[in-house]
């Protein structure tokens, strides 16, 4: 991946800073939507990864999120007794199953992202004109 034409490192270092920043205020402000159930950061990240590839196998969501089979098991449990996820049997390969959303899992990413997103537009102001223009530029690719 090439880096924008004309930016230094060290805008893209403050670029980094300020992303991790907005980052850390919505894992911490955007879970308090009341309706939204809150997952754990493993859940939350295999959730993500399974609504970005609904119908992974378990291994498949393991390695791409480079984390033990053991704990992925657990996590996908968890979901599954939350109603967060449904297993189908893989149709080519009956001993293998596959990882999908359920509706209420949908529901909740719904509402998490209002919340995320209501969190964002209340720390724009916390990157510089330059990063704004940066974020445009590399939107605009």
């Amino acid at each position: 991946m090439s880096e924008p034409a004309h930016v230094s490192p060290d805008e893209l270092a403050d670029l980094v800073e300020a992303v991790l920043s907005v980052a850390r205020r919505v894992t911490v402000l955007g879970n308090r939507d009341p309706d939204a159930v809150v997952l754990n950061p493993l859940e939350a990240l295999l959730m993500r990864q399974i609504d970005q590839t609904p119908g992974a196998t378990p291994s498949q969501l393991a390695a791409h999120l480079d984390l033990k089979s053991s704990n992925t098991s657990t996590a996908l449990r968890d979901l599954e007794s939350r109603g967060f996820i449904r297993r189908r049997v893989d149709p080519t390969d009956g001993r293998s199953v596959r990882i999908y959303p359920t509706p209420a899992a949908q529901e909740n990413r719904t509402l998490k992202r209002a919340s995320w997103a209501r969190v964002v537009l209340s720390l724009i102001h916390i990157f510089s004109p330059s990063q704004h223009r940066l974020f445009g530029r590399w939107r605009n690719r």
